[in-house]
């Protein structure tokens, strides 16, 4: 009687386990992702993404010429979820810097730290990182690992769908990590150029603003919309311009008539100056799930 009794009792505790949610990082059914409950259904590449644009660089820290006025506790909090993002070395460790480190930098760890207690604290959010890169990627896994990251990043073959983001707030994956240098090393560190393309960011003026093709296949299944103008640097009267309501909403559209496609990634400096989250809701509210 006994030996019946034992294997009963074991599969009752698995399923009261699994069912409580104990198996591994897989969470309840979300109520809302990214803020909406319309988002859960959708793929990850059927959203646009609010995105900052050398996101690191910042006023409120001090950074000499800073691209935005709020560093990443702030952009995070005000709804940007993908981050363009610089890494270099610099003092011997792997740091967010643009170029010139002595001008503003943050050590990886202390910022990916920042990124960690968000997706901990915010469970049905997606979060996306662009990574320009001049380091090892072996060094930026051991920094992802350090610091608990690793148990969130999103693994995807360019072959294949992606997922929902409810299938991924679910999963636990969500932060999905592309890089310029390194990709497919491992397989959540993502090669941008297999999954991506994007418009061209040296951009001097803003009626100059193009939709030609500067890297990766129009084919790939992720648009990045540059949307900033440097003349040689990043400035808040530029942002007034070129991050209004009739400015984004022009570049949008004209690239969206000659791809037949919404951009996915809509990049800017100063994100707090002018109406790039009233620009991306009303493209979400463009871009539907695929029949």
């Amino acid at each position: 009687m006994k030996e019946n009794i034992i294997p009963c009792i074991s599969t009752i505790v698995f399923l009261s386990l699994y069912i409580a949610g104990c198996g591994g990082e897989r969470t309840s059914l979300p109520e809302t992702c990214n803020g909406s409950p319309e988002y859960c259904a959708r793929r990850y590449n059927e959203l646009a993404y609010p995105t900052a644009h050398n996101a690191m660089s910042c006023a409120d820290a001090g950074w000499a010429m800073p691209n935005h006025y709020h560093c990443i506790e702030q952009q995070l909090h005000d709804g940007i979820r993908a981050f363009m993002l610089d890494l270099h070395y610099f003092g011997g460790e792997v740091c967010l810097c643009h170029g010139v480190c002595m001008l503003g930098y943050r050590r990886l760890e202390e910022a990916l730290r920042v990124f960690k207690s968000f997706l901990e604290t915010n469970p049905g959010e997606v979060l996306t990182f662009i990574f320009e890169s001049y380091v090892e990627p072996e060094d930026v896994k051991n920094i992802f690992k350090s610091t608990g990251l690793l148990k969130y990043v999103h693994s995807q073959n360019p072959d294949e769908e992606w997922p929902t983001l409810e299938e991924m707030v679910t999963s636990g994956m969500r932060l999905v990590v592309f890089t310029d240098y390194g990709g497919g090393r491992y397989s959540w560190y993502l090669d941008i150029w297999k999954f991506a393309w994007e418009t061209p960011y040296s951009v001097k003026h803003g009626e100059e603003f193009p939709c030609t093709v500067n890297r990766g296949e129009p084919t790939n299944s992720l648009f990045i919309l540059n949307h900033f103008v440097t003349d040689p640097l990043a400035f808040p009267d530029y942002a007034k311009e070129v991050n209004s309501y009739s400015s984004l909403i022009e570049h949008i559209h004209r690239c969206a008539l000659l791809y037949n496609r919404l951009p996915n990634f809509v990049a800017v400096d100063f994100y707090s100056v002018g109406d790039l989250m009233k620009v991306v809701k009303e493209v979400n509210s463009s871009l539907k799930p695929a029949p």
